[in-house]
């Protein structure tokens, strides 16, 4: 049986009132990234206050666009006021916590530390010459799998060594979502980021079809009636270098209620809609594309109902879950506790290094 350990978790949103709006049923627990699944495995789990310091706040917005990434210096000092009573650090992103991990590689902070990583860490002009820093910084920390394959191989690539990354598969909370209640009708597309609205918007003026677009103002469990209503949910992205892997979250959405899913094809995102059976890719800005795909998931009712039944099995087999998830991470935890690199993926990914 692994040992249990005192977690203190840092996140760049508010994990506290996250864990709230789990505890009301009010949000699905795969916002989480594994915590309500830590703690029933025996960890204790201590979030920091996501705000104590506006003055920190503002550095840290100040320092945003520097050339070495600095992270959240106000949840980083809360971190280190709390540190002597945790026994790792957890940060479900990647993008808050750069000081500590610099701290570590420089033998300064000793308490181990695993990040999720969701995106390129490191792309841009200025990413040749700052590859020596963004090693240093993961070697400073004792593990950061990533949210798909190709950015594992990314990471290991900036590492050199494959030893201390992975995949963890995230997945959506299948209490939460009720599933599909038939084959529906129409298109619902939800998000803010890096979304591509313009050219789902243009495509589905070329149709009779229904669009729904959400992009704020309404919470989680009133968009469970969208999703219910309609027959595809689609993820227009707009892909551009450095390609960030936006979608995931309405990803989960789709294959927690059951329905199939129309997306902008990403370099980062290895959970093939196509090869699964569970939706159609699109090229990015391709109009006709999103056309063609959105007619014919509204002519094919079988075919999308066939669709949505195998995204909704993803996750009730447990190969999409948040406790499998949340399985992937503690396995994470255990070797950084115990000093031990993460094993390679698989034979492919050594030879792809």
């Amino acid at each position: 049986m692994a040992p249990v350990a005192r977690i203190l978790v840092l996140n760049n949103y508010d994990m506290r009132a996250a864990r709230a709006n789990v505890a009301a049923g009010h949000s699905p627990d795969h916002v989480l990234y594994g915590l309500n699944h830590f703690e029933r495995h025996g960890h204790t789990v201590t979030v920091v206050p996501y705000e104590r310091s506006q003055a920190l706040k503002r550095a840290s917005a100040a320092l945003r666009r520097s050339p070495i990434p600095l992270g959240d210096l106000d949840l980083q000092a809360s971190v280190l006021r709390a540190a002597r009573d945790a026994d790792l650090v957890y940060c479900p992103c990647q993008n808050i916590a750069h000081v500590l991990a610099y701290m570590r590689w420089a033998h300064v902070f000793d308490v181990p530390m695993v990040w999720v990583v969701h995106h390129p860490l490191d792309r841009g002009r200025l990413s040749r010459p700052r590859r020596p820093v963004m090693r240093a910084l993961l070697r400073g920390l004792d593990g950061y799998p990533a949210l798909s394959e190709p950015l594992a191989r990314d990471l290991a690539a900036i590492a050199g060594s494959d030893e201390r990354t992975g995949v963890v598969k995230w997945g959506p909370d299948p209490i939460w979502y009720p599933g599909s209640n038939g084959v529906g009708n129409g298109v619902v597309s939800v998000g803010r980021t890096n979304r591509d609205f313009e050219t789902l918007a243009r495509a589905a003026d070329q149709t009779d079809i229904e669009c729904r677009i959400v992009t704020s103002g309404m919470t989680h469990r009133a968009l469970l009636e969208l999703y219910a209503q309609a027959r595809v949910i689609a993820i227009p992205l707009r892909v551009q270098w450095p390609w960030p892997m936006n979608g995931l979250q309405s990803l989960m959405d789709a294959l927690g209620m059951g329905k199939p899913v129309i997306v902008t094809r990403n370099p980062w995102l290895d959970l093939d809609v196509e090869e699964l059976g569970i939706g159609i890719w699109v090229a990015p800005g391709d109009v006709a594309g999103w056309r063609s795909a959105i007619r014919y998931v509204d002519q094919n009712p079988d075919v999308a109902a066939e669709m949505g039944g195998r995204a909704r099995a993803l996750v009730d087999e447990g190969h999409r879950s948040s406790a499998s998830f949340a399985q992937q991470v503690m396995g994470m935890f255990e070797r950084a506790l115990a000093g031990s690199p993460t094993p390679a993926l698989d034979r492919r990914f050594q030879r792809e290094l």
